[in-house]
């Protein structure tokens, strides 16, 4: 891969994903050649919501990255983007599938609407197609590389409720985030519950009732953490990089869970020092 090509790429997911920018830094080299076209990709379509104007102009930018994923298996491989010119090499090696690919970006057309998620299970099938399918892809990717075979049940099991817990630990961090784009991801049925307004979430006002349904969300996201971890006791080294993310998600939700943390405030960040060295100890001990 081009010298330019990967510090382009690189450089996107420092910015915009330091979490999995810090995790390639533990990485294997070979692993993170695999790694990095797949998570610049991420960020590329991630980001997508943010850029347009209105919903059709980001549809128009999905359709466009679902004809250049069609064109880089079917044909030469179009020229003049880096991230796309990254994605061709693991492609052409047989390393990325199709499927997953176009999966990870039929699950951002959600982004352009501003529809809320009526309860959990609605929640969690927009994590399967977005925070959970990216680690899916990626651990896919480094078995067929280094061992050439597919998950194991319990590795496939533990990926599904990895990604699950990341992707609901990133929902409460990013409440406030969200909400000053005129964004509520909480599903209706939680604020229901705990008789939290979408009117006070859009103004910034933290009620009680709020910090009781982060500390049920965080509660899922610590149960799948667990039974993962169960399964997984010493994950296959091979595998480990995709699921480094993992390690993060106990700082997360002791940030969350805090009774300084303030939704509206950017508090539930956690320092990169600390996250490196959590992660440093999980590769060290081969334990998510």
């Amino acid at each position: 891969m081009d010298n330019a090509v990967l510090n382009h790429c690189l450089e996107l997911i420092r910015l915009r994903d330091h979490d999995r920018y810090l995790t390639l830094l533990m990485t294997p080299d070979a692993a993170r050649m695999t790694l990095i076209p797949l998570y610049a990709f991420q960020t590329e379509i991630a980001r997508i919501r943010e850029t347009v104007s209105e919903p059709m102009l980001g549809q128009i930018r999905l359709q466009w990255w679902r004809e250049t994923i069609d064109q880089l298996f079917d044909g030469p491989p179009p020229r003049g983007h880096e991230v796309v010119e990254a994605l061709a090499v693991p492609i052409a090696a047989g390393l990325y599938e199709r499927e997953g690919l176009q999966g990870l970006i039929d699950g951002r057309e959600q982004d352009l609407d501003d529809g809320m998620f009526t309860d959990l299970p609605d929640l969690l099938s927009y994590l399967h197609n977005t925070s959970m399918l990216l680690m899916v892809v990626a651990g896919r990717a480094l078995l067929k590389e280094k061992l050439n075979r597919a998950f194991t049940p319990e590795e496939a099991e533990a990926v599904q409720l990895i990604g699950e817990a990341y992707g609901l630990t990133g929902i409460l961090r990013s409440i406030g985030p969200m909400a000053s784009q005129g964004r509520v991801m909480l599903p209706e049925s939680l604020l229901a519950k705990h008789e939290v307004e979408t009117a006070d979430i859009l103004a910034g006002t933290c009620r009680p009732g709020l910090r009781a349904l982060i500390e049920e969300m965080a509660g899922e996201a610590e149960t799948r953490l667990v039974t993962a971890r169960r399964l997984l006791r010493k994950p296959n080294m091979t595998l480990l990089p995709a699921l480094f993310p993992a390690c993060l998600i106990g700082l997360y939700l002791l940030k969350v869970r805090s009774r300084k943390f303030e939704p509206f405030l950017g508090t539930g960040e956690v320092l990169a020092f600390r996250r490196q060295l959590r992660l440093m100890r999980c590769s060290l001990s081969r334990r998510i």
